[in-house]
């Protein structure tokens, strides 16, 4: 009804259904604009963003059903960039009853418009979230991790020296699960490393060979509760002042559910499960794209990569011919004598990170699921290629003093307990910002993460074939894969896996930072496990752990560096064989050989069948 009422405002008039110079402000508020009202407004105006007469006057009561808040937005700043970018004071005058109704409209949006009923999980303390579904909607629960999110701020912030174990005492089970839930999938309020939303947006239009719509050729999912964006960019406010008077605002690059959300063969979206469809590569290339354009040495192949200036050179043409305002506009740096410190004031005012050798030799990869991990955040002067491991069934070693054979999390993880992790993993994922990485923001994610379950294969076993199986590991595989998930606290060396040597080491303590950025970030997370664990040498564990075996039937990329394509690649059937009988690179196929070697085809196939059904 409000925007009725702007147009009314705007206009100096009533609809025209409203009634013949009728007063009446209800049926002003409840008549049907026309497009005899509206066009006063459209006159000899061009409508930026796509936004058409006809979806103006097919608005529903439900604004929000039919047009969003950053159509009407990209509308005002469209308008904005033709009168900055062309000086044509003209078309501002022009258009001034447009622009004015656009910023009428924009206060009529309802500012929570996934408002629920926030006592729903206080009736129920022990509901827990989804955690697969075959429609991404249901599973995602947007509106209620939201609602759980506000209630666990508004309760911890009542607890006074938060600990795990108050926490855990004083709010709700099912608040703690749906706030941790929520964080994973959105992340936290504030970041420090955001892009503009107009910039995202608009990537998709400008390369959508490479891009694609709502990031899909970079192999994110379509968040369906915030249509055209991925899992992965949620809005954000960045800490940075200067981010946030950038129009249309800001989006986070990096939250859990874009990377360890996963879909399984038969449709089912799974938490827990790496998303094998995600291109590493490319998304830093696409992220890094403003680094390289603000940047006054953006052709000198003596501080860029030759291959990644011409890549760069070719998506800065391509945007040009799309049309897209973050190309349009843009002013070529390379023009501005060096003596003039533009970039690093710049990149100062922008807090953009500095790309290393390593950094810009990652962007290059093309590699889908097993590819370079820790790109520009934790970039290495060594190649490093890592596959996502499954999330389900992590086990914490938090007591003291540390058992040498069990604590580490992960291969590469440093971390002897999840909580410690998450603290890690918070700091990433808001771009070095360590104002969530206390334990009042460790607690929810890691509990959320703990309800993960191996996702069940649909087909049904065959029962002799699985009884085989399990004979059989447990003879020859439960020496090392000795735990309940299939998994081991055990250290085994990167050669007896058939590794390269370099995966021995945890991830600080054999790997250079690439940049000074990287390297900012490892010595900030080197410092903050010193502080939760003040006795805790990493460095003195060395070695790798086996991977969880439960759920190995959903995993298209095994082992550390994912050499193997999945249990038929692993144990040689159906067709797949391996090329490799050493290491010669990250992702070799040579781990576990002899599963290939030491087994006859029936042992193969009782193995594979009692894997897929182990739960």
């Amino acid at each position: 009804m409000l925007w009725r009422l702007a147009v009314y405002l705007v206009l100096g008039a009533e609809p025209s259904s409203a009634g013949n110079g009728s007063d009446d402000l209800n049926a002003l508020l409840t008549s049907r604009i026309t497009h005899t009202d509206l066009q006063p407004l459209l006159a000899g105006c061009p409508i930026p963003g796509g936004l058409t007469t006809q979806k103006m006057l097919d608005l529903p009561t439900n604004i929000s059903h039919s047009i969003t808040e950053s159509e009407v937005r990209k509308v005002f700043w469209g308008y904005v960039a033709i009168f900055s970018g062309e000086l044509k004071l003209s078309v501002l005058i022009r258009c001034r009853k447009w622009c004015l109704f656009c910023l009428l409209l924009l206060s009529c949006f309802p500012r929570n418009r996934n408002s629920v009923n926030k006592s729903s999980l206080k009736k129920n303390p022990e509901a827990a979230p989804f955690i697969e579904d075959q429609d991404l909607k249901t599973l995602l629960e947007t509106r209620k991790t939201e609602a759980a999110f506000e209630d666990y701020r508004k309760a911890i912030s009542k607890i006074k020296n938060p600990t795990s174990e108050k926490i855990k005492a004083e709010i709700p089970r099912s608040t703690i699960l749906y706030a941790g839930k929520h964080i994973f999938n959105y992340a936290l309020p504030n970041a420090n490393g955001t892009l503009p939303q107009f910039y995202l947006a608009e990537a998709m239009t400008a390369w959508p060979e490479l891009v694609g719509p709502a990031f899909k050729n970079v192999g994110l999912f379509e968040n369906p509760d915030d249509p055209g964006f991925p899992i992965g960019f949620p809005k954000s406010h960045s800490n940075n002042p200067f981010a946030g008077v950038i129009p249309g605002g800001n989006r986070s690059v990096a939250t859990c559910a874009m990377c360890h959300l996963g879909r399984t063969d038969d449709g089912r979206f799974v938490y827990g499960l790496p998303n094998s469809h995600i291109r590493p590569g490319r998304l830093a290339l696409i992220l890094s794209y403003p680094i390289w354009i603000l940047d006054q040495r953006a052709n000198d192949p003596e501080k860029w990569d030759p291959r990644l200036i011409s890549k760069f050179t070719a998506l800065k043409k391509q945007a040009q011919e799309k049309g897209a305002l973050f190309a349009k506009f843009s002013v070529d740096l390379t023009l501005v004598p060096r003596q003039i410190p533009l970039t690093h004031s710049i990149s100062g005012l922008l807090r953009l990170p500095g790309l290393g050798v390593g950094d810009q030799r990652d962007m290059l990869s093309e590699q889908v699921g097993a590819a370079p991990t820790f790109f520009v955040a934790l970039g290495t002067t060594e190649s490093l290629t890592l596959a996502m491991p499954s999330l389900w069934g992590i086990e914490s070693y938090p007591k003291k003093p540390y058992d040498l054979d069990k604590t580490r999390i992960s291969s590469f993880i440093p971390a002897p307990d999840l909580e410690t992790h998450m603290a890690e993993s918070l700091y990433m994922a808001a771009g070095g910002n360590r104002e969530y990485t206390g334990i009042e923001w460790q607690v929810p994610l890691a509990e959320f993460i703990r309800t993960f379950r191996a996702p069940k294969n649909s087909r049904q076993p065959n029962e002799a074939l699985y009884q085989q199986g399990e004979i059989l590991f447990k003879k020859h595989c439960q020496g090392c894969h000795d735990n309940n998930q299939g998994g081991s606290g055990k250290m085994f060396s990167a050669e007896t896996m058939g590794l390269l040597k370099k995966f021995n080491n945890p991830f600080f303590d054999s790997f250079q930072p690439s940049g000074e950025f990287s390297r900012q970030n490892s010595e900030v997370m080197k410092q903050m496990m010193k502080e939760a664990h003040p006795s805790y040498n990493y460095s003195a564990f060395k070695g790798v752990r086996p991977r969880r075996l439960k759920g190995a039937w959903a995993l298209q990329y095994m082992t550390t560096a994912g050499g193997l394509r999945g249990l038929s690649h692993a144990l040689c059937l159906n067709g797949m064989t391996r090329s490799e009988t050493s290491p010669t690179r990250d992702e070799s196929d040579s781990v576990h050989l002899d599963l290939c070697t030491k087994y006859d085809q029936s042992q193969r196939n009782a193995l594979s069948e009692f894997l897929t059904f182990w739960n």
